[in-house]
């Protein structure tokens, strides 16, 4: 069955998506490549689908998409490792996704795309909402230059008072 998806592939570790862990299955090459699959494998979460054996699905509104790449899922096409991205109209649930928690797992942000919407390449067209957390911290140290750093040893005090590395 032809078909054209867009999502993004992932590697999860340890309970967290991790963007790294995908850069570094992608040095491998050969067997190694193999053993890297086996040991970290990738999925692929979609958010929509842009071609099927009926044709392109490039110029229909955004829900159209969204509604043929559910049916897709509900008839078991595609299978494991590709997830289905969750989808909202609902304000208050998107706003949910953008809790610390989520941030914890490796989720960083919801995109916003409007219902009436055709589909449109790279980042035009729609928002990515991040999610925020911000702490206070001591910089210990910089690598690089002081006005350009290129790194920053952070640290902030533990319950004790005791200054500890935190990034």
């Amino acid at each position: 069955m032809p078909l054209v998806l867009d999502g993004e592939l992932v590697v999860a570790t340890e309970g967290r998506l991790g963007f790294g862990q995908l850069q570094q299955r992608a040095r491998h090459r050969g067997a190694g490549a193999w053993q890297a699959a086996r040991t970290a494998p990738a999925h692929l979460i979609v958010f929509d689908v842009l071609d099927t054996a009926d044709g392109p699905l490039l110029d229909e509104p955004y829900q159209a998409r969204r509604a043929r790449l559910e049916a897709l899922f509900a008839g078991a096409v595609p299978t494991a490792p590709f997830v289905l991205c969750p989808a909202t109209t609902d304000r208050a649930m998107a706003e949910d996704w953008l809790d610390p928690a989520w941030g914890a797992a490796g989720i960083d942000c919801v995109v916003v795309k409007g219902l009436s919407q055709r589909y449109q390449p790279g980042r035009r067209g729609w928002l990515m909402v991040r999610a925020r957390a911000s702490a206070e911290a001591v910089v210990a140290s910089v690598t690089g230059r002081v006005t350009a750093p290129a790194t920053l040893l952070l640290g902030r005090c533990d319950q004790t008072g005791r200054l500890r590395f935190i990034a």
